[in-house]
Formats: structure tokens, C-alpha cells, sequence
């Protein structure tokens, strides 16, 4: 990285990175090290939306401007900040598989709809899907008299 100052976005890293650390704590309860983990993925969330899209922006329409305190062009910061995130995801993978594992021993887990038996939790997870999940993940047309749904 050029220049004496870190790049506002690798150091944003940095401080999702320190609450992932909080995940790996073994002396946080479990249950507080999968909430530290989801609240991870909420900030890389927002980090791509807000932070990677502006920085994608720039790139497109200012490719040789430079950020004024590391002189890093956007091309360089999404370079170095893709980077980045590839080694946080690899180790909230490898944090979350340890967490997931940790909660067999009480019982915990996530089944696969096909593992369902009952055929209540079924209909339940049919009915769930169909009116939760589905008009997500559905095409939707978008007009002025159609707002964009959030």
C-alpha cells in the first residue's frame, strides 16, 4: 500500500476483522460467537454495498484519481480491500464451521429441508418460504407506480 496513512476502507477491515476475533474468543458464549459472526456478515454486507460500490464508481468514472492520504487510485484500494476480504471470509468460514460443530454437542443445528419429519414443520417451512423468502428472490417489475421494494 502507498503512502503513510491506511486506506479508510482497509482499515474499516481491520475493525470488522477485531470483531470477528470476538467469534473466535472461546471464553464468549456460543451463542454470542454465532451473534458476532452474523453481525460480521451484516458489516461486509454494507462494507460492498456502501464502501465497494462507491469505490467500483470511482474507478469507472475518475481511473486516475488518487485518495489524498495513500495516493491509491479505487482501482488499487478494491484491489487491495478484495483481497483482504478473501482471507476475513476464508476465516469466518473456518470460525462459523468451528461454532456450527460446537453446538451439535447441546442439541443445535441447521437441517436440510429434506431431514424434516414432521409434516407440520414442513407445511410450517412451505408456507414460510412461499410468503417470506420467495417475492425476495422473485423478478419484480419496478415502474413509478411500482416502488422498489427494500
Amino acid at each position: 500500500m502507498k503512502g503513510c496513512r491506511e486506506n479508510r476502507e482497509l482499515s474499516w477491515l481491520k475493525f470488522n476483522d477485531r470483531v470477528l476475533m470476538q467469534a473466535k474468543d472461546k471464553e464468549v458464549p456460543l451463542g454470542e460467537q454465532l451473534n458476532f459472526v452474523s453481525i460480521f456478515q451484516s458489516n461486509m454486507d454494507e462494507f460492498f454495498m456502501v464502501r465497494i460500490g462507491t469505490l467500483y464508481d470511482q474507478m469507472l468514472f475518475y481511473p486516475s484519481s488518487k485518495d489524498n492520504k495513500t495516493q491509491m487510485t479505487a482501482e488499487e484500494q478494491l484491489k487491495a480491500c478484495l483481497m483482504r476480504v478473501g482471507f476475513l471470509n476464508r476465516k469466518k468460514n473456518r470460525i462459523y464451521t468451528r461454532i456450527m460443530n460446537d453446538l451439535k454437542e447441546y442439541g443445535w443445528g441447521i437441517l436440510k429441508y429434506h431431514q424434516l419429519k414432521n409434516k407440520e414443520d414442513r407445511k410450517y417451512f412451505e408456507k414460510y418460504f412461499d410468503s417470506e423468502i420467495l417475492p425476495l428472490i422473485s423478478p419484480q417489475v419496478v415502474s413509478k407506480r411500482q416502488p422498489f421494494p427494500f
